[in-house]
């Protein structure tokens, strides 16, 4: 999800992981099994266009959350003064 979000080739090297390199489309393009001392030659490409995640960050996951949150108050507030009809 990182190479996606960010639009950049990811290289992934660990010890006892998975190893690989992954496209902006999330693609793993090379990989090498687990637990296997190896070296992988992958190739890769350098980008420097950015992303509206890259440039912006989380506030809008964060103003989406304050938005609920206010909808949830006010429809719980609105329920409250509303008189039951007989």
């Amino acid at each position: 999800m990182r190479a996606i979000e960010n639009d950049r080739w990811l290289l992934s090297a660990t010890d006892t992981g998975k190893t690989a390199a992954i496209d902006p489309w999330g693609r793993v393009v090379a990989s090498v099994p687990r637990k296997e001392r190896t070296v992988l030659a992958a190739s890769y490409a350098l980008i420097s266009a950015t992303t509206f995640y890259t440039r912006n960050g989380d506030w809008f996951a964060f103003l989406c959350a304050i938005i609920l949150l206010g909808a949830l108050i006010a429809r719980f507030l609105s329920r409250e003064k509303v008189e039951p009809s007989s």
